[in-house]
């Protein structure tokens, strides 16, 4: 009242503050607990926290949930301590009332994690107990003393299965809090592999859930073989079984390439050998389009949706889980195949009938591109720009033939529209410095052969060579040549001048009466010490002056 009097709207806060501390102090002092704070103590957050964990410690968890809650500190931690000490001793109702408190569904169960911490906690602990049947502790809190007594021995079981109550508490604590893919992957681990696939097509789970949560592990453990039944099932059957079992043929191909051509391959020799895996890939896009191969399986729309792939076809079930594309976009993953089959022969010509230069530069490519051939992943068309960028740059740089490596590389460009002229002017920057001029020239004539030999492009391209080699001058002879493919004369002359040639400036200048460049030669040629050109450009100015 005194607060309110004097017009401090703060002091009945204060006052509630205050009188919540003395509560608290009064159930501590209730509790016989020894190390009572001060009110001052329980205004602090350190000081607070640690009462709460020397609660928590002392196994007083309803004391360290009132401490939190009412100090301001969040207590899901406590509750789940406390959920947590109640499952261990088999009280599966405590447990699951205490962590109701704590534990949240995720916002969006298509993400691929396991769950919180407290959640996987739950489920090891769950595991990690002994069989089925009704626990002791169970018996006595059902009050079933005659069961406890007659049969001791039959609460425990060895055998985990489905039908045990701890089977049982995971799927309901992974089905109220956890994500599609920790389900997944619990019914997996757990060598249900038939009610994982039921569940991602009843769910209609995200196309990540199939893969990270059951095909990749599948694969790499070999677990397939308990899903089919088949002792001498092989890794590579995998794909048949998406395109025949699951007439899903879309992602069978993405099987064939990703896991199969791609995954482990650490040079394009080793990419040849797997080139089966690329036209069985091929073939499965083949299949997606012919009608004939769907059997009594509805076949999916192929015509544009206003959904992008992945499209779940709510309408038809057993069609849900299966990847869909529209008949343009299933024919350019099957130019793409193509082109990536044409890239690996090319490769192997080139791996296999080496010339020396080429080697040289491919080496030395291949270590910018991150590391040697052993280490840095291998670029493909079936990755993003930035890689099918550097599959266009190393195609070039690996052979000796630009015609073959010409028209391959513009096939990837024009496929997935890259930048050209940047690609060229990186690939000819790389060619010169291991003097391979000719391959330059070479490079441009066929630039211009396909239309993209613009002067500007062009232009672009040899003055990026030339500042590579701007001051060798042991490569005087090649550096003139360079020049000359320069189509502006604006840009010749500065080439001259980078270069050191003032004289073949001055004389391109006059030719062109151009004045402000031949002014430029007398600042370059006075910088340079070329009293000579100086002096001749300055006697053309004075003549232009009269």
């Amino acid at each position: 009242m005194k607060f309110i009097k004097c017009g401090d709207n703060t002091g009945m806060a204060h006052c509630d503050m205050y009188q919540s501390r003395i509560d608290l102090l009064g159930t501590l002092v209730k509790a016989q607990f020894k190390d009572l704070p001060s009110i001052q103590d329980l205004t602090k957050v350190d000081s607070v926290k640690r009462l709460r964990d020397q609660l928590i410690r002392n196994e007083q968890l309803p004391l360290a949930v009132e401490v939190s809650t009412k100090c301001g500190l969040d207590p899901s931690g406590v509750w789940g301590i406390w959920g947590m000490t109640y499952l261990q001793c088999g009280d599966f109702q405590g447990a699951r009332e205490k962590f109701g408190r704590c534990l949240r569904a995720p916002m969006d169960r298509n993400q691929i994690v396991s769950g919180s911490g407290l959640l996987s906690d739950i489920i090891d602990c769950l595991e990690s107990m002994p069989g089925s049947g009704t626990t002791e502790l169970q018996a006595l809190l059902s009050g079933s003393i005659k069961l406890l007594l007659a049969s001791p021995i039959s609460s425990v079981s060895e055998d985990p299965g489905m039908d045990s109550v701890q089977f049982q508490e995971c799927l309901y604590y992974l089905h109220t809090y956890g994500s599609y893919f920790s389900l997944v992957d619990f019914h997996r681990r757990n060598g249900y592999w038939m009610k994982s696939v039921q569940y991602i097509i009843d769910h209609k789970c995200s196309t990540e859930v199939f893969i990270e949560g059951l095909l990749m592990p599948s694969l790499k453990s070999g677990g397939v073989c308990e899903a089919t039944g088949s002792d001498d099932y092989r890794r590579s059957d995998f794909g048949k079984m998406e395109s025949l079992f699951m007439k899903d043929y879309v992602r069978a191909a993405m099987t064939c390439i990703t896991c199969f051509y791609q995954r482990g391959a650490q040079s394009y020799l080793d990419l040849v050998g797997r080139l089966n895996f690329l036209y069985t890939a091929q073939q499965h896009m083949h299949d997606y389009l012919d009608a004939s191969k769907w059997g009594s399986v509805k076949r999916p729309p192929t015509t544009p949706t206003t959904d992008q792939v992945p499209h779940w076809n709510s309408a038809s079930p057993e069609c849900a889980v299966r990847l869909v594309l529209t008949q343009a976009e299933a024919q350019k993953h099957i130019r793409t195949i193509q082109l990536q089959v044409d890239i690996t022969k090319y490769m192997e010509q080139c791996l296999t009938h080496p010339e020396a230069d080429a080697m040289v530069l491919a080496t030395s490519y291949v270590r910018k591109l991150g590391g040697d051939s052993q280490t840095s992943a291998l670029p493909t068309v079936f990755g993003s720009s930035k890689i099918r960028t550097d599959l266009v740059s190393m195609i070039l740089l690996s052979g000796n033939n630009i015609d073959i490596a010409f028209d391959l590389a513009l096939r990837i460009v024009k496929e997935f529209r890259l930048g050209a002229v940047a690609i060229f002017t990186h690939v000819a920057r790389e060619m010169v410095q291991h003097s391979r001029y000719d391959h330059v020239k070479h490079l441009l004539d066929k630039m211009s052969a396909a239309g993209m030999g613009d002067d500007e492009s062009v232009d672009e391209i040899v003055g990026a060579c030339l500042l590579v080699i701007a001051d060798r001058n042991s490569e005087v002879k090649e550096t003139e040549n360079l020049i000359k493919l320069l189509r502006n004369d604006s840009n010749k002359i500065n080439a001259y001048i980078l270069c050191g040639k003032l004289r073949s400036a001055y004389l391109l200048a006059v030719k062109g009466e151009r004045v402000e460049d031949v002014q430029r030669i007398v600042g370059a040629a006075q910088r340079m010490g070329q009293t000579a050109v100086k002096n001749i450009c300055n006697k053309w100015l004075q003549q232009r002056k009269k």
